[in-house]
C-alpha cells in the first residue's frame, strides 16, 4: 500500500472538482510555522511571526550553500506565507484539501508505513499463511503434450487391434529418432502416413498438468519422455493407440520461505492496512455509513 493509493481513496477522486461541486470544507491552513521542538531557537521575525533555527538547518540539508543563504530562504518563505494569508489563500478549497492530504500522508507514513516495510514486520502473518498452505510450497512437475490417437475400444476384435497397432508403429517409426519436433510437423506427417495406411488418426493437445491428472497408462508414457520435442513409443490406453509428443515441461518446484514471502507480502500488507484503518476508526469512536444509492447517482452524473 503506497501513500499515493491512500490519497486516491481519501481525496474524493483526485484532480480539480467539477465547477458545480461544493467548496471543500475544513479549517484554513495554519500559516504560522511551529517550532521543531522545545529547543528550537527563534532566529528572526517577519511582522512579529517567528522564523525558527530548524528551518535554517533544513534548508542547509536541502542544499543551501551557507547559513546566510539558508536564513534568507526561510525569511522569504515566511514573507510568501504572509502574502498568501493576506490574499485569503489559506481558506481556498484546494489549499484546505492539500492541507488535509498532507496530514493524511503524514499519518500513514508514521502510523503504518514506518511499521510495515519489510518481511520481518509481518513475520507472524507470513508464517501463519505458510503453515496453512504447506501443500502449495511444493509444486509437482507439469507437462504439456500433443497426442495422435487411433481410436479403438478396449474390447476391439483381435484383428482390428493388430491392424491399429501396426499402423501406429509405422507412424512412430517416422519420428522415433527425431528431436526438436513441433506439433504441426508431427500432426501433418502422421496424418499423411495414416492416409496411406487407410487409418484415421486424431491430433489433440493436452494442457499443462501434473501426472495424476492423466490417465495412468498415458501419464506413465508421457512422463517417461526424456526431452521436449520427442515422442514416446506407441501406448495402448483405454481409448486406443496413442503416439505422444512432449511439448512443454515445467519442472517440480519447492518454494523457500523467502520466495513465498516475496509473493504474499504485498497482499498481507494490504490486509494489514485494512486492519490498521479499523483500529483508527475504533480509536476515534466513529461509525462509517455509506449510502450506495447516492454514490452511484453521483458517479453516474459525473460520467455524463
Amino acid at each position: 500500500m503506497r501513500t499515493s493509493l491512500v490519497l486516491a481513496l481519501c481525496a474524493c477522486g483526485g484532480g480539480n472538482p467539477p465547477p458545480e461541486a461544493p467548496a471543500r470544507v475544513g479549517p484554513a491552513a495554519a500559516l504560522v510555522a511551529p517550532p521543531a521542538g522545545p529547543d528550537d531557537v527563534e532566529v528572526a521575525q517577519v511582522a512579529g511571526k517567528p522564523v525558527w533555527g530548524s528551518c535554517v538547518t533544513a534548508q542547509i540539508h536541502r542544499g543551501a550553500k551557507d547559513r546566510t543563504t539558508a536564513l534568507r530562504e526561510c525569511i522569504d518563505f515566511e514573507l510568501l506565507a504572509q502574502a498568501a494569508d493576506a490574499r485569503g489563500l489559506a481558506t481556498q478549497a484546494d489549499v484546505i484539501e492539500a492541507t488535509r492530504t498532507a496530514i493524511v500522508n503524514r499519518l500513514v507514513e508514521t502510523g503504518f508505513e514506518s511499521h510495515y516495510q519489510t518481511f520481518d514486520d509481518l513475520r507472524a502473518q507470513i508464517d501463519q499463511t505458510i503453515a496453512r498452505n504447506q501443500s502449495a510450497m511444493n509444486v509437482d512437475e507439469k507437462r504439456s503434450c500433443m497426442y495422435l490417437r487411433i481410436e479403438l475400444p478396449r474390447d476391439a476384435p483381435a484383428k482390428v487391434e493388430q491392424q491399429a497397432h501396426a499402423a501406429i508403429n509405422t507412424i512412430y517409426a517416422a519420428f522415433e529418432h527425431e528431436t526438436g519436433l513441433f506439433e504441426v510437423d508431427v500432426a501433418g506427417r502422421a496424418t499423411a502416413i495414416a492416409k496411406d495406411l487407410n487409418v484415421k488418426v486424431t491430433a489433440t493437445d493436452f494442457k499443462s498438468s501434473v501426472r495424476t491428472e492423466f490417465e495412468p497408462t498415458f501419464g506413465d508414457a508421457l512422463f517417461a519422455i526424456p526431452d521436449v520435442g520427442r515422442v514416446a513409443p506407441p501406448t495402448r490406453t483405454p481409448y486406443g493407440w496413442d503416439l505422444i509428443l512432449l511439448t512443454q515441461r515445467v519442472p517440480a518446484k519447492h518454494y523457500t520461505r523467502d520466495e513465498v514471502a516475496t509473493i504474499i507480502f504485498p497482499e498481507l500488507r494490504r490486509r494489514q492496512f485494512q486492519l490498521w484503518m479499523i483500529e483508527v476508526a475504533h480509536s476515534l469512536g466513529v461509525q462509517v455509513v455509506v449510502d450506495p444509492d447516492h454514490v452511484l447517482a453521483r458517479l453516474d452524473a459525473e460520467s455524463r
